[in-house]
């Protein structure tokens, strides 16, 4: 699909709108993908290691599609219709398109620290987390014994921020490679760099 035509630039609340939307994508799509994880109902560390991969797969590569567009849309507008660039465009999605995951990190991480009780979150706390962020499901299914906030640890906080930074991360290289003319798809599906001039 390509979002990058017309001669005007994209409202920047219709951008976030449309990321919310590749994020209620991600979501549906991890709730499949968690679904049959359930079904297996397997102990074993290497399915469960497949499915995290999977799920975050989903979810970084929906981003990758949103940011790619974006910034198609944009460096078009720029080369061809004098838009002026916005060096911070990447940076404000990457805040702002996974801000509801971002909301339920900190909670979690003030919980964990004694800033806030437990009754911020409630008795269930961490499976309000992981509604939000269905895709680090798997990999908690690896590195905890239960789905509440004591059997969650420093190392597994860690660990789900890791998880939580590949998003951004997809979002702002995305954008800041397309932007710089490097066919990001071209690379990752066909091993071919194609860059332009600039």
């Amino acid at each position: 699909m390509n979002n990058y035509s017309g001669t005007k630039p994209e409202a920047f609340i219709k951008r976030i709108l449309k990321g919310w939307l590749y994020y209620l994508m991600g979501f549906v799509m991890n709730l499949w993908l968690v679904t049959v994880m359930m079904a297996m109902a397997s102990d074993f560390l290497i399915v469960k290691f497949f499915l995290g991969i999977a799920a975050l797969v989903v979810i970084d590569g929906l981003f990758f599609n949103y940011a790619y567009n974006a910034a198609k849309r944009d460096r078009e507008l720029i080369k061809f219709h004098g838009m002026k660039r916005d060096k911070g465009m990447s940076l404000k999605l990457a805040l702002l398109v996974p801000i509801f995951g971002y909301i339920m990190y900190i909670l979690l991480f003030m919980v964990k620290l004694g800033v806030f009780d437990g009754t911020i979150l409630g008795q269930n706390g961490f499976n309000y987390y992981i509604l939000l962020n269905l895709h680090t499901l798997p990999w908690i299914a690896m590195i905890t014994d239960g789905r509440t906030l004591e059997y969650l640890t420093w190392g597994g906080m860690f660990g789900l921020l890791l998880i939580q930074l590949t998003e951004p991360a997809a979002i702002v290289l995305t954008y800041e490679l397309t932007m710089r003319e490097v066919d990001v798809k071209e690379i990752l599906f066909y091993g071919k760099k194609k860059t332009g001039h600039k």
